[in-house]
Parts: structure tokens; C-alpha cells; sequence
């Protein structure tokens, strides 16, 4: 009976971790050349797993006396029983989870057709972030930021059919020789970047927490835009 109940008990556990790695061998308790059959007092069946329940009844023998008879009773479970007792994933509405447009999406295709548009939307998306802290702090970041999107749309209004993807519009100055011109739409689409990494670096220093706002910000900036600015733009950030 205590082999047939060690049995009984590895088969469950072996299920249980097939349906935690997916269903894949990898993850089996039980190995490939391990006898299915005659390692107990009970030939189990290749069930999913087993009930074990101990059955006792009283039998009457001859001189009169009663005796009690335990048997043991195995007693296949079914794999829904199994995938009930899993509790479901926890969902947890945040500011990124209810974003309507996500970077996660633009990056499953090649940068050749990412539209103009749509990225231009994905970022005034994410720095809307800004808006939650409340802080002034944040003021000439957006403003950069927001000057930066209405250069790169100004640069797509003056021919919507041909600058639809952001190579396009890189594609033309290129060959124009306008890249490094103030105010171009490759300079901003730079700077637009470079603001993203700066969103990107203060949002992992607050989430390691024990920082102010500002502290965070402070650290951030040394990490992205600090390199790129003059002395001026440097003293209006601090």
C-alpha cells in the first residue's frame, strides 16, 4: 500500500509540473526508461493523477470475532479538477497597461515601415506620464519634447504621401544634406530619442525607490540629455 500511494503521489506531482512548464518533457519527474508497470503491489494505469483513499469495512470470521479490513482505493483525477485549483493571473491596471499606443507594438516591425504618425502618437502617449507627477520640474523637458513632435509633423505636412514612415523623412534630408540643419526633422527626431532615454533613466531610478522627484531626475539627466547640452540649457534643468 505505501508504494502504491508513493506511486500514486509522483504521478500527481509529475502532472503538476507538466502543466507549470507547458506541457513539455523537459520538466517530468518521471524519466523515459522508468517502468510504467510492476514497481508496486498495484499496476497503476498512465492516468494523470490518483485519489488515494483508504476504504475500511468490518468482517465477520469464523470463531465469531470481527476484524477490520483496510483497503486501499485509487481513484483517477481529471486534469479539469487539476486546472481548477490553479488560481487565475492577477491583473493589475497601470498607466502602461491602459496606454493606447504602446512602443511594444511598433517594435514588432522593421524600422523601414514605422509610421510617422503612429510613433509620434506613441510618444505624446508615454510622456503624458510626466503629467501624473505634478512637478514643474518637468516643464522644459516638455516643452523640448513637444517642439520636437511639431517639427517632425510640419516636416510630414509638406508631403503626407511621401513622408509616411520616419525613413522617409530621413531618407530626403539625407539626400538634401539637411540633416544637421537647425530645426531639421532628423534633429528632432534625435532629440525626440534622447528625451525618451531620459524618461527611460528617471523612471528606473524612482522605481528604485528612497528618491525624491527631483533626486531621481537629477540622476537621470546626468545619465542622458546632461552630455548634449550647453552650459545654459544645463542651469535652466538644475
Amino acid at each position: 500500500m505505501l508504494s502504491a500511494t508513493c506511486d500514486a503521489f509522483i504521478h500527481t506531482l509529475d502532472e503538476c509540473v507538466k502543466l507549470a512548464t507547458g506541457g513539455s518533457g523537459e520538466g517530468s519527474l518521471l524519466s523515459p526508461s522508468s517502468p510504467t508497470s510492476g514497481t508496486s503491489c498495484f499496476n497503476l494505469p498512465s492516468s494523470p493523477s490518483f485519489n488515494v483513499s483508504n476504504d475500511s469495512q468490518r468482517r465477520s470470521t469464523d470463531d465469531g470475532n470481527s476484524s477490520l479490513t483496510t483497503t486501499t482505493v485509487i481513484k483517477p483525477i481529471k486534469n479539469d479538477a487539476i486546472k481548477q485549483t490553479i488560481p487565475a493571473p492577477i491583473v493589475y491596471r497601470s498607466f502602461f497597461s491602459e496606454l493606447r499606443y504602446k512602443f511594444s507594438e511598433l517594435s514588432s516591425g522593421p524600422f523601414t515601415d514605422l509610421k510617422t504618425e503612429l510613433f509620434l502618437l506613441t510618444c505624446e502617449s508615454y510622456f503624458t506620464l510626466i503629467d501624473k507627477f505634478n512637478s514643474p520640474t518637468f516643464i522644459p523637458l516638455k516643452a523640448d519634447v513637444n517642439g520636437n513632435i511639431s517639427k517632425l509633423r510640419r516636416k510630414m505636412s509638406t508631403d503626407s504621401a511621401k513622408f509616411q514612415t520616419l525613413k522617409s523623412i530621413i531618407d530626403d534630408e539625407i539626400q538634401a544634406q539637411t540633416t544637421k540643419e537647425r530645426n531639421s526633422a532628423t534633429d528632432a527626431l534625435l532629440w525626440l530619442k534622447r528625451g525618451l532615454h531620459f524618461l527611460c533613466c528617471f523612471l528606473h531610478e524612482f522605481g528604485l525607490g528612497d528618491k525624491s522627484v527631483e533626486d531621481a531626475i537629477n540622476k537621470a539627466y546626468s545619465q542622458s540629455l546632461k552630455r548634449y547640452h550647453g552650459w545654459i540649457t544645463r542651469g535652466i534643468f538644475s
